[in-house]
């Protein structure tokens, strides 16, 4: 057997026997048919499943942070840890064939679909009821479209696995056409739709634990046609190549010919989460927690969070959640994210150790936390630098800034001084002496009051409802529905102004008036800003980027990231020191033709190398060091 392979066939062993027993092939039947014989083994093998998401090379691991970095839109605190194909590959917006965690999270996303595979293809033999499996089958069927879905939008063309890894198949799969793989998964949550369990099912099913219900595959079909109507909404301007006619988008086997199509079947799956949602007729019962801040306070002691319906919950387990990593106290499992993002010793935590180079080395991006301000403007000061008054933005009035990210100042609890964390180049203390900064601010969103030198108890969301409403703008807005996507991003507006601490009043900001927006370009613009102020840190911000075009990415990213790197008071950022931010000079691509090579991750070495059915990177032939 191939050695790339074996990646198929190492399969977990949280809970699974069942997937691991199989595939290694010496078990007998017995064995093989008691990893399914009732309903507890059934749902030890979900949980296996789900158990794929979690780790140092999955969704809540390194890869946030590698496919994060070349959106971009944010950045690592340092560069003393990473190599210079690590360090180069997020420069140009995506990552290498050989880059290590490409091929960690190809093989971890594999991994997690042959567990699915297996368990979809034992179901038929188990003597558990019709009924229970067919819940079973609808929920793995719901986990590998969302495995799918997440590695059609960096790879392109993928092998299309829909059964078992056996030896005879193991190393020969030829890669499926990107818009075959968004047919099984559309299918696949089509399937889940209709049988996955209801909300009140699943929680009596999991009640420690939350667990998707059936809402969640039309949520995820809402993303699905989104990021289809924007592919096709830029033909001309994407990763496919024209000249291949079995590279042209091809959906009709979905009933979507133009982006239109896809936007409108995006807006009805929206419209019906927040139809049903809001008035609870069918069960659905998503709503938005009351304030931004509430979703990511992961303190055990903290008093619980409400809805604007006046029910609480905790951040663990709450109605705005509807695919969630959950790493709490009853999960018995902690977040890679909390040490991968917060600073050295956070007031609030347990963090009191030495600092390590994990601590706080996925960061926000300094232009990102200057376009907020911008966008949202709050408090400046003016400050001298070499001779030149320059502005430096300190705050914005959007809450949601102070919710999400750490900056301005910090207490450490390890030195009991504060620690500063100014996002500019300079010390912002008006009137003291000059001093180059390069100090990032950080994220607050994966904080927990368990947080140690390891990791914390905070969730990873992988959906929550706020990105339905932002599905649901983007569609209208698209669709020249106007009036109806200022709706929707005002519903989650109307969230960020009430997110202020107790017994103060309620922010001026963000808030939209209808027209503020006066062409189709210049809103859905808005509305991407909208995604990023809103999920900034949970793992979209490739999507976000890489789905729109290269010159999109030009227009949006290299362009206005370039003139503030050449900032006056940005400059000491780009200088060839050892605390460089950026190589010497450096400036991101304006180059579509270049910048389209990136849309997708080179597709990773080791499949190419062991994969018989796979000659090169065909689609996205980017360079490989």
């Amino acid at each position: 057997m191939k050695i790339g392979k074996i990646i198929f066939l190492a399969c977990i062993t949280f809970s699974l026997a069942s997937c691991t027993d199989f595939l290694e092939e010496k078990q007998t039947t017995a064995i093989y048919a008691s990893a399914y014989e009732n309903e507890e083994m059934l749902e030890s093998n979900i949980l296996g499943i789900i158990q794929q998401f979690t780790g140092t090379y999955s969704f809540s691991g390194e890869p946030a942070e590698f496919f994060s970095i070349p959106s971009g839109l944010t950045h690592w605190g340092g560069t003393s840890r990473l190599n210079k194909p690590k360090w180069d590959s997020t420069l140009e917006f995506t990552q290498y064939s050989t880059t290590e965690v490409n091929n960690y999270f190809f093989r971890g996303i594999y991994k997690g679909i042959e567990c699915c595979n297996v368990l979809l293809s034992a179901l038929p033999q188990s003597p558990v009821n019709d009924e229970y499996k067919l819940e079973i089958e609808a929920e793995a069927r719901f986990y590998r479209a969302v495995l799918y879905f997440t590695a059609v939008r960096i790879w392109g063309d993928l092998p299309l696995r829909l059964e078992p890894v056996t030896v005879a198949n193991s190393t020969s799969c030829p890669r499926s056409p990107y818009y075959m793989v968004y047919a099984s998964i559309v299918n696949d949550l089509k399937f889940a739709e209709t049988h996955m369990r209801s909300p009140e099912r699943a929680k009596v099913i999991s009640p420690e634990v939350p667990r998707p219900n059936r809402y969640a595959a039309t949520a995820y079909l809402s993303s699905v046609y989104v990021t289809i109507g924007s592919l096709l909404a830029h033909p001309e301007d994407n990763f496919w190549d024209n000249a291949k006619t079995e590279h042209i988008p091809d959906f009709k086997a979905l009933g979507i010919e133009t982006a239109a199509d896809a936007y409108s079947k995006a807006l009805a799956s929206a419209e019906l989460i927040i139809r049903e949602s809001a008035t609870f007729d069918n069960g659905c019962k998503y709503e938005l927690l009351n304030k931004f801040g509430d979703l990511f306070n992961y303190d055990a002691s903290a008093p619980q969070c409400s809805t604007p319906l006046g029910t609480l919950y905790d951040a663990w387990n709450n109605p705005e959640q509807i695919f969630v990593l959950t790493f709490s106290p009853a999960s018995k499992a902690g977040s890679y994210m909390a040490n991968r993002t917060l600073p050295y010793n956070p007031g609030g935590t347990q963090q009191t150790g030495e600092t390590n180079a994990n601590n706080g080395r996925w960061r926000p991006n300094r232009w990102v936390f200057w376009k907020w301000c911008e966008t949202y403007p709050g408090r400046d000061a003016v400050v001298s630098y070499k001779g030149q008054k320059v502005t430096l933005h300190m705050t914005s009035s959007d809450p949601r800034l102070d919710k999400s990210l750490y900056y301005g100042e910090m207490d450490n609890i390890r030195t009991g001084q504060k620690t500063k964390l100014y996002p500019n180049v300079l010390n912002t203390k008006v009137g003291s002496t000059e001093e180059c900064q390069t100090v990032f601010p950080y994220f607050k969103k994966y904080w927990s009051s368990s947080y140690n030198n390891n990791n914390g108890d905070a969730g990873y969301y992988q959906m929550r409802y706020a990105e339905v409403y932002l599905n649901a703008a983007e569609a209208a807005a698209y669709l020249g529905m106007d009036a109806k996507a200022y709706e929707y991003i005002e519903v989650l507006h109307a969230r960020a102004r009430r997110s202020v601490p107790d017994g103060e009043s309620e922010s001026e900001q963000p808030k939209w008036a209808n027209g503020a927006y006066g062409t189709k370009e210049s809103l859905l613009r808005a509305i991407f800003w909208e995604r990023i102020f809103e999920l900034y840190g949970e793992g979209h911000e490739w999507n976000e980027t890489h789905r729109n075009g290269a010159n999109w990415i030009v227009e949006n990213i290299s362009i206005p990231k370039n003139e503030f790197l050449s900032r006056y008071e940005q400059s000491a950022i780009v200088d060839e020191t050892k605390s460089a931010l950026y190589p010497k000079g450096f400036r991101y691509s304006t180059d579509p033709t270049y910048v389209r090579k990136a849309l997708l991750a080179g597709f990773p070495y080791n499949e190419i190398l062991y994969n018989n059915a796979i000659s090169d990177n065909d689609q996205n032939d980017f360079i490989i060091q």
